[in-house]
């Protein structure tokens, strides 16, 4: 019973480290998301300035 006990408290450490681990890592990955566009940005606003929201407007006014 004690030896149970001891697996399942390390399989509960290792899972919480494992949480842990992935909210960084999902964090990072959100980072690099919200970086990667502005880093790209110049290249892109010609073909996506037809998409954005102010000329929709203009247009429906």
């Amino acid at each position: 019973n004690k030896k149970l006990r001891e697996d399942l408290s390390a399989a509960y450490e290792k899972c919480t480290c494992l949480e842990e681990e992935i909210k960084c890592l999902k964090k990072e990955r959100m980072f690099t998301t919200a970086a990667q566009p502005n880093a790209t940005l110049p290249r892109n606003v010609p073909s996506h300035g037809q998409f954005a929201p102010p000329r929709a407007r203009n247009r429906k006014a």
